[in-house]
């Protein structure tokens, strides 16, 4: 699930507005359900750089994101242990940050159930 734009974050902020609580109310049931695999919760940024007191940098943000996401889900029943959180600043948009519209689609949330099956490169022994 990944939850974007104006659904999502201000630009700078980590609050959830109440169009993101309810997407995750949306899919909670469902997480619940399958209360076995483990949660992960990928937060993004857009390009502008940040540099306050709270968040030092755009890494901070993204995991800020993150992380008040993770405790919304825990605040719903999610078991916190099902539960891991990751910041990635805006290594990882989805679209470039060209435009003021384009930097509200990279400031996003990510919500994966882990089920086992991974579109991610495995990498062996020998780095291949």
């Amino acid at each position: 699930m990944t939850i974007r734009g104006d659904v999502s974050f201000e630009s700078g902020s980590d609050v959830l507005t109440d169009k993101v609580k309810s997407a995750i109310q949306t899919v909670e049931p469902y997480l619940m359900e399958m209360g076995s695999y483990p949660i992960e919760v990928d937060g993004h940024s857009d390009d502008i750089p940040i540099h306050t007191d709270r968040f030092p940098s755009n890494l901070h943000l993204s995991t800020g994101r993150a992380l008040k996401t993770a405790e919304f889900l825990i605040s719903l029943g999610v078991e916190p242990k099902r539960i891991t959180v990751q910041g990635f600043a805006d290594n990882k948009p989805v679209v470039p940050n060209t435009s003021k519209e384009n930097r509200q689609k990279n400031r996003r949330i990510e919500i994966a159930l882990i089920t086992g099956e991974s579109s991610k490169p495995m990498v062996t022994e020998e780095g291949q």
